[in-house]
């Protein structure tokens, strides 16, 4: 009976590997410039060892020592990338209060004809706070990726306009290309234009928020409120995976900037 248990664990964690596999190829179809599908590639390859691994009795040839550590990496990876997706999912529906002094819109791919779905979602909820908030100014960034016709910055400030902003209270950051880069450069915007500046909101995708909140408000040391904008379904596991790994690599930049 065990042995039958043992043999179906593998094959489930056999398929998902393959569902990992297809996933990435998945990615690969939705053409977004980026190589995220990589990321699907490595997990599928690890399930596919750990699988592996377990049968004929492999796994007891490995030095016990090496089995342990092993063991202990996995799980501390596994705790904290829980963690960190407990924090990302804290902020999925953040909703900035009323009065900030601006908006910052963290850019996203630029098509010839528009902002992307992602990107529209992201100007579309600042929009609507600006609406809202008539005193509020606002801040697009993004530089001009090699598959974009128009800098990402300069594109959202169009639409925010061509939506009936005022040309006065929307401007372009156009240089960064990054999410760090982006709060940076939106932030000198900040003080040359609003220098009594003291709370700002985040606008981006849901999924992105506490990034975003958690750098602003290292950079700029003002108060920072989130303004969460939906995701796109087909798109939301491939950014959970990777998430955590930008919040990783943005707090070492925290730690030893």
């Amino acid at each position: 009976m065990k042995e039958k248990v043992f043999i179906a664990v593998r094959c489930l964690i056999y398929m998902l590997s393959a569902l990992c596999m297809l996933e990435s190829y998945f990615v690969v179809t939705l053409k977004t410039g980026t190589n995220s599908y990589l990321l699907w590639v490595a997990v599928a390859a690890f399930i596919y060892l750990c699988a592996f691994l377990m049968g004929k009795g492999r796994w007891k040839k490995i030095p016990l020592w090496l089995r342990k550590t092993a063991v202990i990496l996995l799980v501390v990876a596994v705790t904290l990338f829980s963690i960190i997706e407990i924090l990302i999912v804290s902020k999925f529906h953040a909703k900035a209060k009323p009065g900030l002094d601006c908006v910052i819109v963290l850019g996203a791919q630029m098509f010839d004809n528009g902002p992307s779905v992602v990107y529209r979602q992201r100007l579309d909820v600042a929009y609507d706070y600006l609406i809202e908030n008539p005193d509020t100014i606002c801040v697009v960034t993004g530089a001009k990726g090699y598959n974009e016709s128009i800098s990402e910055g300069e594109g959202g400030r169009n639409y925010l306009i061509g939506r009936g902003i005022d040309e006065s209270r929307v401007f372009a950051e156009t240089e960064s290309v990054n999410t760090r880069e982006n709060i940076e450069n939106a932030f000198d915007i900040i003080k040359a234009n609003r220098p009594d500046a003291a709370r700002i909101g985040i606008a981006t995708s849901n999924f992105h928020v506490f990034r975003g909140m958690f750098l602003a408000k290292k950079i700029t040391g003002l108060s920072v409120e989130g303004i969460a904008a939906p995701s796109v379904p087909r798109f939301l596991p491939t950014n959970m995976l990777r998430e955590p790994l930008g919040i990783i690599k943005d707090t070492f930049f925290v730690i030893f900037e």
